[in-house]
């Protein structure tokens, strides 16, 4: 009896194991994301980040001003804006970001995604760091409907600079009674250099420039 016991055991935690091991450890490994967005939810506050002064002097230069409505919402949520935003028709991306590291490259950052005027939600689940995984590049607008966006995917032999793969996101914007939404309508992954992976720039681009890298 203990003999069967112990062996059910052990087949239990292998089988644990395995379902472990091919478990996504990113949402970013998901085929079909799983969906984060709901239609009229309010913009997101930004993480509260340690002040600090020598930092802000620094980077001052890279936090742009307000220059629309949309603008104006990120930055009364906290968020300082990052880069510049994108628009397709009445869609418009915002960049916004809570810090610097010490090379000025963003920490604690999103992109908020707006059809006429109003909040459709975010590019990821949370706000991301530079070189970091799951790290965005620049959102790519296909349309007033649809957009993509790559990830910077790290392993951990990867050097900061250089990721080791890319995994593109499909967004679509649906539009209901309660507001636009934005969904993740698939993930496909590759090494970094492949065609179907996204054309990297030496490490994680960003709207303005290389501030992301």
């Amino acid at each position: 009896m203990h003999a069967r016991t112990a062996c059910a055991f052990a087949i239990l935690a292998w089988a644990s194991a395995s379902a472990g091991a091919d478990a996504p450890t990113s949402w970013l490994d998901r085929e079909v994301p799983s969906a984060w967005n709901v239609p009229g939810a309010k913009i997101p506050a930004a993480p509260k980040a340690e002040p600090d002064a020598v930092l802000a002097r620094q980077c001052a230069s890279l936090v742009r001003p307000s220059a629309s409505a949309t603008d104006r919402a990120v930055a009364a949520a906290g968020w300082k804006l990052l880069g510049a935003s994108q628009r397709f028709g009445d869609t418009e991306i915002v960049g916004g970001q809570s810090a610097f590291d010490g090379m000025c490259r963003p920490l604690g950052y999103q992109f908020f995604v707006f059809s006429g005027g109003r909040f459709a939600g975010t590019v990821s689940p949370v706000p991301m760091d530079s070189r970091t995984d799951g790290a965005a590049q620049i959102p790519q607008v296909v349309s007033a409907a649809e957009l993509t966006l790559p990830f910077s995917r790290y392993a951990p032999s990867d050097p900061l600079c250089c990721p080791s793969r890319i995994t593109t996101v499909q967004f679509k914007l649906q539009k209901g009674k309660a507001g636009p939404v934005l969904a993740a309508k698939g993930a496909t992954s590759a090494p970094t250099g492949e065609p179907r992976a996204a054309p990297p720039a030496s490490g994680d681009p960003q709207p303005s420039g290389s501030q992301l890298r």
